[in-house]
């Protein structure tokens, strides 16, 4: 099986987060083995433990063992490309989650996202299918919450947060400060639990058009990545069938 990767972009972000925190990027992502001149390119993949090496560096170089809170703020949409897009033009903030979920091996495969429906309370589990660095469990669901917030309403709070690491120095305030919601640490796996009327209400930017757009070329690199993904195969002719 091969090594578990991530998106390259990941590491250009992490740069950007090391460079506003006063340290080198560039010099951070050479001292692990990454290029500086990395492309922005989505089918540059970097394996896990590089991009876990890094955060290690990074934490070491700014002295901030809440740096994964930092990187959050750098990430953006459009960093996903084809998948931003299309998450960004969803219906609902289910819609978005369930493309999350139906994309996010274009991402990583280090993790999988599962949507867990009880009552009146959807849970996103991330099943960590690979051993990821806890900055980057805080970093994407840090990203995950203001994006949120962002494509509904800035109050919007999950019921709660679990995380799979411990928080440094037995310390959770700032995950508290962000999620706005009680936190869980040393849990089996990172989760977020919301009201599933709150990710059942429209969104302003929703445009069915360009999410059918986005949804056509992210299964067609969800193919080519995976081409034993039988589901994504039929997903991408029925798209060209309509």
């Amino acid at each position: 099986m091969p090594e578990p990767s991530t998106t390259g972009v990941l590491a250009l972000v992490i740069a950007k987060a090391l460079d506003a925190s006063g340290i080198r990027g560039d010099e951070v992502l050479r001292s692990v083995g990454i290029p500086a001149d990395l492309p922005n390119d989505p089918t540059i993949r970097l394996p896990i433990p590089t991009i876990s090496a890094l955060y290690a560096a990074s934490v070491e170089h700014t002295g901030d063992p809440y740096f994964g809170l930092t990187v959050a703020r750098f990430i953006h949409l459009t960093h996903m490309h084809t998948v931003g897009h299309a998450l960004g033009a969803s219906a609902s903030l289910m819609d978005f989650c369930q493309r999350l979920q139906r994309y996010w091996a274009l991402l990583s495969d280090g993790t999988a996202i599962e949507l867990v429906h009880s009552g009146n309370e959807v849970q996103i589990n991330f099943r960590l299918l690979s051993d990821i660095s806890a900055q980057d469990e805080v970093a994407f669901l840090a990203f995950l919450m203001r994006t949120m917030r962002h494509l509904h309403t800035p109050s919007l709070a999950p019921l709660s947060v679990s995380f799979h690491h411990a928080a440094p120095g037995g310390d959770d305030r700032p995950y508290r400060e962000v999620f706005r919601a009680p936190v869980a640490m040393r849990q089996p796996q990172p989760a977020l639990v919301f009201r599933k009327s709150d990710l059942e209400q429209p969104l302003l930017g929703a445009n069915a058009e360009l999410a059918r757009l986005g949804d056509a070329l992210a299964l067609q690199h969800l193919v080519r990545y995976d081409q034993s993904n039988i589901v994504a195969a039929t997903r991408q002719q029925i798209l060209e069938q309509l």
